[in-house]
């Protein structure tokens, strides 16, 4: 039994993109409770909600970008790591916070793409100091004792050339795919 015609089901579609398009869009309000409200709906909404998030990753609005990163972290699946992986190199701190605070709550999952992404590109001081962040979460939550050495290697001063070592060694070791 066929519940809605096909132009039914497509304007049902219409509707659903406009409305999370108009939610993200309430991410920038100067209001902070319709963003509230915007964040918690968008978030309730889960991995639906991430292709138009991810159109604003990197908005011209720093409070956007914001409330993109927060609500991705509140989602909180691993469809989430990349571009949380993207937004620790946003050149405000908070907002890099939030992503490392988002990664955190991934979990495990996000693991193996922060290694991935400190071999590829170990001179990112932002993406060292976001890994730090998440790995010393995991560590003390013992969800990822194994890192403990390249925590201590991120953690030192001056260039970090064990970082991507390191890495690369968990990465054949511990975290294989």
């Amino acid at each position: 039994m066929k519940i809605f015609s096909d132009d039914s089901a497509k304007a049902k579609i219409e509707d659903i993109h406009i409305n999370v398009e108009t939610l993200v869009l309430d991410l920038s309000s100067e209001d902070s409770d319709i963003r509230e409200k915007a964040r918690h709906t968008l978030s309730r909404m889960g991995e639906g909600a991430i292709p138009e998030l991810r159109n604003y990753i990197h908005s011209e609005h720093h409070i956007q970008r914001w409330e993109v990163a927060k609500t991705l972290g509140e989602i909180g699946s691993p469809a989430v790591i990349p571009l949380l992986m993207e937004i620790l190199e946003d050149p405000f701190s908070s907002i890099r916070w939030l992503a490392a605070e988002g990664l955190v709550r991934v979990g495990a999952p996000a693991i193996r793409p922060i290694l991935e992404a400190l071999i590829e590109n170990p001179d990112s001081v932002l993406l060292r100091n976001g890994a730090h962040h998440v790995f010393k979460e995991l560590v003390k939550n013992e969800q990822a004792a194994r890192l403990q050495p390249l925590l201590t290697a991120l953690d030192a001063p001056g260039p970090a050339a064990q970082v991507p070592v390191l890495a690369d060694d968990l990465l054949r070791t511990v975290y294989t795919g």
